[in-house]
């Protein structure tokens, strides 16, 4: 009989409906703070803390509360580097941030291992994994924590990871302090009471065991799949499907959790269109969570119209475009209590552009160019040189490598955030990026980002930016650009000489296809009679642009001859391609074309693969990624590539992660992990009704969604 999660979570669980998020008024409420070993062996650093609540968590951000801006910005002894942070901050950083890439994660594995008396090893895990720009943030959130945990490379990024016995039981005393509030609570209270169970070693036994299975098909699921199970569950669980519903909202008590929120999901994004200026900050948020977005307008005090919370794609963002609200709202807010990492440089730009509006400077041929620089040099295009020795003076370089100025750029601030210089690509669109509009593109004058679902996704490319610095990632957008037009493209020329390439794919692969608009210009038209999209580029600044990205990557012989066709017509010599590597992304781009990845429902076989009429594209991936070659069953012309070892897929996945495909089957890729967990279980075959089957269902709708879990 399957077990239920224990009766203590469910309970915790209804006391997250009423927990407060604000100090007392009395220091005794830092008493938890002083148990931690760190700040019983550095008085010096726990009065830094201290210092750096707010002395009133109200809502009235009109007055400046300048010790609290200071203090909690003040240095370590050990290294300029590390600061300490408001407790609320780091709670709300964990509530933000999402567990996939740039997030936190409460994880629970189970791995067969013979060596433990039930064959099972049981390990829990709790993580936050950043870009390399914010490793100070990282080592900062673990300094305030008492120095728990580890911090390590990560594939990407850098990862604060905490495993330990010892140091879970100090998260666990922090996080029940200072308490989750948004959706990811329930996760948490899950991965405690998975903790609870190794505490008292009931996972030796069976029912402990069970029960453990049981927690990790809800972790990290969402709460939509959590009221799945209201069906199966006892009844406790069944009285609290009502209170765990996504519109149930806990009352923010700290300003400092919001800022530690918008430091996880939150961004700056400054539009000009001729001398008009426009701002946009934002939050995403996956859309349970679409109710405390909602809070943030009451919150802030909001009143226009255009504060608002907006739904697409699972993501949810609450948008303020104002400039009164952002000017008498937002900005107060945040220098009260104070945004961490690199995006409080992106919030430094914003507030001096808002400035310069303001002062209506940028109506003036310098002061726009000022206004453009700033902008230049925000989000994904802002480069700080590489980590320097202590006591160095670190140099804040724009799109172009040239200082910014020192009038809007708080050097104080410098010594706190240092990254490697950084390198914007074509192709950083995600899945939940609806449009991204290419500066480089010569048929759009407008150069302009829709909302998106990225930490940090204004990614507008300026024509500017130093070719060199970005060789690289240009390079990779090539070869997948080169992959896809080997497989799904074709160059056409016709008898009176018009040069043009189409592409044609499935109606859902219309992202993929939009990168591509997005960078040379062209159009997208759904095909008459049929179930796909054609994406036609004939303009000839655009198609030279293209022709020179692709020439020396494209491999398909065919593709080749229509290629040299077009190039004889330009003067252009075309350039045939080096023998393919394993580092290259020419397969990532193949693959959004004529891959395939599969689940037998017979054997529930997981497969890999992809067709050609000749097996000339197929042989070099055999001998690079493995698997095997044949002729088609369905079809005697054809020849397929296929993998179906778990070694040979799980290595393939670990090259998608680093050439990441831009097409829905993506998606597909991300849940093979998860395919290979649910079968070790046998969740396939799981009893009708119970957990692993739930879990199943759920896995299996996704896939033939092509969704991720999220």
């Amino acid at each position: 009989m399957h077990q239920t999660v224990s009766e203590n979570f469910m309970n915790n669980l209804l006391d997250t409906l009423v927990v407060s998020c604000i100090l007392p008024d009395d220091s005794t409420s830092l008493n938890f703070l002083f148990s931690i070993p760190y700040f019983k062996t550095n008085g010096s650093f726990s009065s830094v803390l201290i210092n750096s609540f707010p002395t009133n968590t109200g809502r009235n951000y009109s007055t400046l509360n300048k010790e609290s801006y200071s203090n909690s910005l003040e240095l370590g002894s050990k290294s300029q580097q590390v600061y300490t942070l408001d407790p609320f901050f780091i709670t709300g950083f964990i509530d933000a941030v999402r567990p996939k890439g740039r997030g936190g994660s409460f994880m629970l594995s189970l791995i067969k291992d013979s060596k433990y008396k039930t064959g099972w090893a049981v390990k829990l895990t709790f993580a936050i994994v950043l870009h390399q720009k914010d490793s100070v943030l990282l080592e900062s959130i673990r300094s305030t924590l008492g120095g728990i945990g580890t911090i390590s490379n990560h594939v990407n990024g850098i990862q604060f990871r905490v495993r330990s016995k010892s140091d879970l039981e100090v998260l666990i005393k922090f996080l029940d302090k200072f308490t989750l509030i948004s959706q990811k609570r329930i996760d948490y209270l899950l991965f405690k009471e998975a903790f609870e169970i190794l505490s008292n070693k009931l996972h030796l036994t069976t029912e402990g065991l069970q029960k453990l299975f049981e927690i990790k098909t809800i972790l990290n699921t969402g709460t939509s799949q959590f009221l799945a199970y209201k069906d199966v569950a006892n009844k406790e669980l069944n009285n609290l499907i009502d209170s765990v519903k996504p519109t149930v909202l806990q009352e923010i008590k700290s300003s400092h959790w919001l800022a530690g929120f918008t430091s996880g999901e939150g961004g700056f994004y400054i539009q000009i269109q001729g001398n008009k200026v426009s701002f946009k900050f934002y939050i995403n948020q996956h859309e349970r969570d679409k109710a405390l977005l909602e809070s943030f307008i009451s919150y802030l005090g909001c009143c226009s119209s255009e504060v608002r919370v907006e739904t697409f794609n699972s993501l949810s963002v609450f948008v303020v475009t104002k400039l009164i609200d952002i000017d008498e709202k937002i900005i107060p807010l945040f220098k009260n209590y104070p945004i961490h990492g690199i995006k409080f440089y992106d919030f430094q730009d914003f507030c001096e552009v808002v400035r310069l509006i303001k002062a209506k400077e940028h109506l003036t041929k310098k002061g726009l160019d000022k206004v453009k620089e700033i902008k230049n040099g925000m989000n994904r295009q802002r480069t700080l040189k590489e980590a320097a020795p202590i006591n160095t003076t670190y140099d804040i370089v724009g799109s172009e490598g040239s200082s910014l100025s020192e009038e809007y750029m708080d050097t104080n601030f410098i010594q706190n955030s240092i990254i490697p210089h950084e390198k914007v690509g074509n192709d950083f669109c995600t899945s939940k990026v609806k449009i991204l509009l290419n500066m480089n593109n010569p048929q759009v004058t407008k150069a302009f980002n829709t909302l998106v679902g990225t930490s940090e996704a204004i990614r507008l490319l300026n024509k500017d930016i130093n070719l060199n610095s970005q060789k690289k990632d240009n390079n990779k957008f090539n070869q997948w650009l080169a992959g896809l037009i080997d497989g799904d493209g074709c160059f056409q020329l016709t008898k009176k000489g018009y040069a043009s390439l189409e592409i044609t794919m499935n109606i859902r692969e219309e992202h993929a296809l939009q990168i591509v608009k997005n960078v040379y210009g062209g159009s997208i038209k759904l095909r008459s009679g049929a179930n796909a999209l054609r994406y036609r580029l004939h303009h000839k600044s655009g198609l030279l642009k293209l022709i020179n990205d692709v020439n020396g990557e494209i491999r398909n012989s065919n593709r080749l001859v229509q290629l040299n066709k077009i190039c004889h017509k330009y003067e252009l010599n075309l350039i045939y391609p080096e023998k393919l590597t394993f580092d290259n992304a020419w397969l990532s781009g193949f693959f959004d074309a004529d891959g395939t990845v599969t689940i037998n429902q017979t054997n529930t076989q997981l497969s890999i693969s992809a067709s050609q009429k000749t097996s000339e594209l197929l042989q070099p991936l055999t001998e690079l990624y493995g698997g095997n070659i044949y002729i088609d069953r369905g079809s005697s012309q054809s020849f397929k590539w296929y993998i179906t070892k778990r070694e040979d897929i799980l290595k393939l996945i670990d090259y998608f992660k680093k050439y990441t495909p831009k097409s829905a089957k993506k998606n597909r890729l991300y849940l093979i992990p998860k395919f290979y967990e649910l079968k070790d279980l046998k969740a396939h075959k799981a009893l009708t009704g119970s957990f692993l089957e739930k879990s199943w269902l759920y896995f299996y709708n996704k896939w033939l969604k092509f969704e991720d879990l999220n």
